[in-house]
């Protein structure tokens, strides 16, 4: 399946949830308003940027016909250079680092030059790689359940975690027997975004790993850039606030929320990352 009728709701939102900022008095024209989207770490084998022309709310979202696909796309340091290529099936600007390494500490800057001589840019750090975490763990019945710990030595200030499970189990039902995947939660959601403190901790459960051969536990802690950080929480309340504002019912009083953009001259997000991952066998 094509990817571009996903790709094409991006736009629409970052119209939507980028015009709403109180700070700005007046919103933008949406004639000519391009959005972009990219995140680049040290693990990177593929670089992707998403660069869209703007729809209107109610539009129906169409990948393929708001992709620009003739602009110049550029992610640079201050030594070297990778030109992205459009991939039609993606509608997305794509290519495996050829001259480009991206490293903790150094700067980068994307760049977009669109045919009409129009330039988006924007600029992000990359952050040093998170500790690895520690685990502690204990079995409860068929559920693992994990505390995990980390220190900051760096004094990184932003950081978010993911958990993935890996095995599977035989579930048998009325309908029949099934295989299915072990999942991991964590206590604070599937994905935390959070400030880092000097000593950092997490918990959760996998469901039913002890029905699994060979289970294992896979953690991705992440310190991130402020701009990815200030994107994802931005983000995060916009929703929240458009979940609880139901148009049939009681309007939600609370301001609406805008969502945090660092493109020049477009809307949208550049930011980075930088990733440790610990696969723990559960036993």
């Amino acid at each position: 399946m094509r990817l571009c009728s996903y790709v094409g709701l991006i736009g629409s939102i970052l119209w939507c949830l980028c015009a709403c900022d109180p700070g700005v008095p007046e919103e933008p024209e949406l004639e000519g308003l391009v959005s972009v989207s990219s995140f680049i770490s040290p693990q990177d084998t593929l670089f992707v940027v998403h660069v869209q022309r703007v729809q209107a709310l109610g539009t129906i979202a169409d990948g393929e016909a708001s992709a620009v696909d003739d602009a110049r796309v550029i992610i640079s340091n201050e030594n070297t250079a990778d030109t992205l290529l459009y991939n039609k099936d993606t509608c997305r600007y794509e290519l495996a680092p050829k001259n480009l390494v991206i490293e903790a500490g150094l700067n980068y800057t994307l760049k977009i030059q669109l045919s009409s001589g129009k330039v988006l840019s924007a600029r992000c750090t990359v952050p040093s790689a998170p500790e690895m975490p520690q685990v502690k763990s204990f079995r409860d019945g068929d559920d693992y359940r994990f505390d995990l710990s980390w220190t900051n030595a760096a004094n990184h200030p932003y950081f978010a975690i993911a958990v993935q499970g890996k095995g599977s189990f035989e579930l048998q039902t009325p309908k029949g027997t099934f295989t299915v995947p072990i999942t991991p939660y964590l206590d604070g959601g599937s994905f935390v975004l959070d400030r880092q403190r000097e000593v950092n901790a997490a918990s959760g459960i996998v469901r039913f790993a002890y029905k699994s051969i060979d289970p294992a536990l896979i953690v991705l802690l992440r310190n991130l850039d402020s701009n990815m950080y200030l994107f994802y929480k931005s983000f995060r309340s916009a929703d929240d606030w458009a979940s609880n504002n139901d148009d049939g019912g009681l309007p939600n009083f609370r301001p609406q929320q805008s969502v945090y953009s660092n493109i020049l001259n477009g809307v949208g997000i550049f930011g980075a990352y930088n990733t440790t991952i610990l696969e723990q066998e559960i036993r």
